[in-house]
């Protein structure tokens, strides 16, 4: 579910708390054991690597993946994600791996 930025700034986002909590309600009362299980943002300018500030974020709920798409003058590049580890305060990649492709390093 697509969400506005609600951060100042161009380089930050927020995702609408609203969104997110009707999002939640609605999974929840379909039954079907389906979840919020992450977000996902892009870095217009860097690389697909866990900013200082998604890190500084990312303490609030480590169980959530971030998937971050990185957007480069050149274009895009893959996708890559990502879980916080708060015990060592870093962020470990995870495998992407979808249907009817091949998987991110």
């Amino acid at each position: 579910m697509e969400s506005p930025n609600l951060a100042d700034g161009s380089d930050r986002f927020e995702v609408d708390p609203g969104v997110r909590a009707r999002l939640q309600r609605t999974l929840r009362q379909a039954g079907d054991g389906r979840a919020v299980v992450g977000h996902f943002h892009s870095h217009p300018t860097g690389s697909a690597a866990p900013s200082a500030v998604d890190a500084a974020r990312a303490g609030d709920e480590p169980h959530l993946v971030w998937v971050i798409v990185p957007v480069t003058p050149a274009g895009a590049g893959p996708p890559e994600a990502w879980r916080f580890d708060p015990r060592e305060g870093t962020f470990r990649r995870l495998a992407i791996k979808t249907p009817g492709s091949s998987q991110f390093p």
